[in-house]
């Protein structure tokens, strides 16, 4: 009976939070009212399968209908998510395994660069249009995603096999050098084969396709393409 007390009121916050953004699209307190359903759903005495599944629809479901309605709030909640993802990656390799590695957001840039290279017409650079035609269609970003991971593990393990043997303030030196490496070379990298595109960086990159735009469709829900691709 307790738990369905807290249920309820876990609901009754998220549907209140989420209608006082539908409404005040433009209010900041209303979209920090909704933010903080995650913090209350952390709190509240629910079984772990529940909470996932509401904290599951709050950012899946609900951050992404509100996106429609402001972009800006879609794009402070994946800037939000990209730095979780990279302090969670960062716990695993400082806070499990022990080594203080300073380099750590290198490999985010080594899979970055892998789909902006290949998902923009940056590759015809390098690569002869008789072979293959960039950028490649959107599709292909979910296949570079796995790649991204490939590549960042490779370049781990390559990094690894001389850095292991290191402990405290020098491996913290080795890996720190390694992240200016990487910030050099995708600098640089645009002579004498124009890889990276140096200082200029990469523009424009293919996007994901928007698989759920014709199911937001049917649910009533009349968005655009620039909308969804607030970012």
């Amino acid at each position: 009976m307790r738990a369905l007390k807290y249920l309820a009121l876990a609901l009754l916050y998220i549907g209140g939070t989420s209608l006082l953004v539908i409404v005040f699209p433009r209010s900041l307190p209303a979209f920090l009212a909704f933010q903080s359903s995650l913090l209350l759903l952390y709190y509240l005495p629910l079984s772990p399968h529940l909470r996932i599944s509401l904290a599951f629809a709050v950012l899946a479901l609900l951050m992404p209908l509100i996106g429609t309605i402001n972009g800006y709030y879609l794009e402070i909640a994946i800037q939000v998510g990209i730095f979780v993802a990279l302090a969670l990656g960062l716990n695993i390799v400082v806070g499990m395994a022990g080594l203080l590695d300073l380099g750590y957001v290198a490999f985010f840039a080594v899979g970055a660069y892998l789909w902006a290279i290949f998902g923009s017409s940056q590759a015809n650079e390098f690569i002869p249009r008789s072979w293959l035609e960039f950028p490649l269609p959107p599709a292909w970003f979910f296949v570079f995603l796995l790649l991204g991971v490939v590549a960042g593990a490779c370049t781990g393990f390559i990094l690894g096999l001389p850095v292991l043997r290191l402990r405290g303030d020098y491996l913290a030196i080795v890996t720190l050098g390694f992240g200016e490496v990487i910030r050099v070379l995708a600098n640089n990298l645009d002579k004498p084969i124009n890889l990276t595109n140096g200082p200029k960086g990469i523009t424009p990159i293919q996007r994901p396709p928007l698989f759920f735009q014709h199911l937001l469709e049917n649910l009533g829900f009349s968005v655009s393409t620039p909308a969804l691709y607030s970012l």
